[in-house]
């Protein structure tokens, strides 16, 4: 055991003993050499041993010890006194019946001329609670969480010890919820974690003396996966924290939370460019339950900072959070021959079926070319696919037709259900919805696939139009999205 010795002015209730010049002439110095050592088996007692002082408070040769009092803890009266002491002598005292827990001893010595120097010196007697548990470790099996830990063997206080049993107060963190009490072994598992998060666990040492020692695990992801309709808009009372950021290239120019700029509101995700590194940077949805034979949607709002710079980005979807985990694409954007990033968010669908029931991530990984600026990803959300449902795109063509003439304009068209669609029709409307031009015999779309229309359109009436293109289709039983997102005008 190591103690702590030292010595100080003694303040009492009653007197107080000052360093200082002002004591009396020829009062003892401090004793030295202490040392206390408590019971080893646990008894309330401690043995002291010391040796008188030698010089005065002047450090003048001692030439008179009349009493050596000992006072226990804050006692006002000596607990225990020596006298007529030989100056320079080994002394040894036995304190018994003391209080279990922290025992502070004060030695004095005392003259004719009075007391002045002090020594004081605290141990702990009897038997003690626990330190804190060592090795503690906690893991992820499937939903759940496993903590294992090794058990105490030395009091909190290096105290004794002692045979009685140690038992185990656990708390999960951060919802400060007591997961099981008086647990008598170094394993638990918790089977009720709440919700997909990041946990640790608090495990407090107890015997029949008290309360010991506490130790926190290592923080990991638990829980359960997410089902869908799942809806990720990175706000503030949102669980953002469960998604992963990998910086692919290792350049430290990766995605990072930050409040929206340019009028909009809320926070997004941004990836910020590299001078001189394309980008590799993985932004990955926690784990997401999905089921086999069904199809999903998947869409999020994207936008750039500058149309002076071109940003792009992929999807991928795969059973592992890394990048060699996600090994199927399922959305491209920015890319030659694609779809743009602009200034303003757009919103940016894929579907995707599934063959086997699993666990499955979603990474939206930036592929910018180096020297860009900024992309930014908002409102990220999957959902179940319905049946049947197409979905409009873009409507594009000349921005000026000569009447009579005919023109081509092309529409985008993407299958958005879990089924294969056929037997519908892609029309050009003007402003109020009168239909200008008619595409028939559409090709079929497997889930997911989408075309380019082109529909032929030649003008009869002058005038300014704003056309957009609308699909018409039986079946569709989302007619939210049947109209193309932009305008031609």
């Amino acid at each position: 055991m190591i103690l702590v010795l030292y010595w100080l002015p003694l303040i009492l209730p009653w007197k107080v003993y000052l360093f200082s010049t002002l004591a009396p002439e020829g009062s003892p110095g401090a004793v030295t050499d202490v040392v206390v050592t408590p019971d080893a088996n646990g008894a309330t007692t401690a043995v002291l041993t010391w040796k008188n002082p030698t010089v005065d408070a002047q450090g003048e040769t001692l030439t008179s010890l009349t009493a050596i009092n000992i006072y226990i803890n804050d006692s006002e009266t000596p607990n225990h006194t020596i006298n007529n002491p030989t100056i320079g002598g080994n002394q040894t005292w036995t304190a018994t019946n003391l209080n279990n827990g922290d025992v502070s001893f004060t030695i004095i010595g005392e003259t004719e001329n009075g007391a002045r120097m002090v020594y004081n010196v605290s141990t702990y007697v009897g038997f003690d609670v626990p330190s804190a548990v060592t090795n503690f470790t906690l893991t992820a099996h499937g939903e759940n969480a496993k903590i294992t830990w090794t058990a105490p063997t030395t009091g909190l206080h290096n105290g004794v010890l002692g045979s009685s049993p140690i038992k185990y107060t656990i708390v999960r963190l951060p919802d400060e919820t007591e997961v099981a009490t008086n647990h008598t072994s170094t394993t638990f598992t918790d089977n009720n974690v709440p919700g997909l998060g990041f946990y640790a666990y608090k495990v407090i040492a107890n015997n029949d003396y008290g309360e010991g020692g506490s130790a926190v695990s290592n923080t990991e992801m638990l829980g359960p996966s997410i089902t869908p309709p799942y809806f990720m808009g990175f706000e503030d009372n949102e669980q953002y924290s469960v998604w992963t950021i990998l910086d692919a290239n290792g350049d430290e120019k990766t995605w990072t939370r930050v409040a929206n700029t340019d009028d909009y509101t809320g926070f997004a995700m941004r990836y910020r460019y590299s001078w001189d590194n394309p980008a590799d940077d993985w932004l990955i949805t926690p784990k997401i339950q999905l089921a086999g034979g069904k199809a999903y949607g998947i869409n999020m709002l994207a936008r750039n900072n500058s149309a002076n710079y071109i940003e792009s980005f992929k999807v991928f979807i795969g059973t592992e959070p890394t990048p060699e985990g996600l090994t199927t694409e399922i959305l491209s954007v920015g890319h030659e021959g694609e779809e743009s990033v602009t200034t303003s968010y757009e919103l940016f669908e894929t579907a995707t079926n599934i063959t086997t029931s699993g666990e499955y991530y979603i990474g939206i990984k930036a592929t910018s070319a180096a020297n860009q600026y900024y992309l930014f990803i908002d409102d990220f959300n999957i959902y179940e696919l319905v049946d049947y449902d197409l979905q409009a795109l873009t409507i594009s063509g000349p921005q000026n037709a000569i009447l009579g003439t005919e023109s081509i304009i092309t529409v985008g068209v993407k299958n958005m259900g879990s089924s294969s669609a056929s037997g519908y029709t892609v029309n050009i409307i003007d402003q109020n919805n009168n239909v200008l031009a008619t595409a028939t015999n559409c090709p079929e779309l497997a889930t997911g696939e989408k075309v380019i229309i082109p529909i032929p359109f030649t003008p009869t009436v002058a005038g300014e139009f704003v056309l957009k293109g609308q699909i018409v289709w039986s079946q569709d039983q989302v007619a939210e999205n049947n109209i193309t997102t932009n305008e031609l005008d």
